[in-house]
């Protein structure tokens, strides 16, 4: 694999959303990084890996790189996002749940219980890609949230 092609909204600080691509482009014996070109600019993750297995640590650090008022807009950065504590590489949406109710990480665990308890097809419903995105997107802001995008020690490096 030489590089994957991803589209990605990205908000600017006029609150205007315009769809850019995203490349996970193979950087050589370095690994793999992603880049993102906006408005004329190129900006690229300083993470390498070697797979796409951890892709959401580039995307945090990609989304360190850029000005403060641009915000990239996925299921990673959305309220209703989160990774299963037991592990996986999916990002569950928990739009069905009331996520305000969230006050600690035991009550996610404790969602996701329920979650595993689910048929195949009511899983696939609720699993997607770090880098999906569906209109029901909302920024995190002050709801708690399990994943890692706002996670100030992950975000500080």
């Amino acid at each position: 694999m030489k590089q994957k092609n991803y589209t990605i909204r990205v908000k600017c600080n006029d609150g205007v959303t315009i769809d850019a691509c995203i490349v996970f482009a193979d950087s050589g014996e370095n690994g793999y990084k992603l880049e993102l070109e906006f408005d004329g600019k190129k900006f690229a993750s300083d993470i390498r890996l070697k797979s796409d297995e951890n892709f959401e640590y580039a995307l945090i650090n990609l989304q360190n790189k850029l000005p403060a008022d641009i915000k990239l807009q996925c299921c990673l950065s959305c309220k209703y996002g989160n990774f299963n504590p037991y592990g996986g590489h999916k990002i569950y949406c928990f739009l069905a749940y009331d996520v305000s109710k969230f006050v600690e990480k035991m009550d996610v665990i404790d969602c996701f219980d329920k979650v595993n308890k689910l048929s195949d097809d009511e899983f696939k419903k609720i699993t997607h890609e770090v880098i999906d995105l569906c209109d029901a997107y909302e920024e995190i802001g002050g709801t708690f949230s399990y994943n890692s995008w706002t996670c100030e020690t992950v975000n500080k490096k």
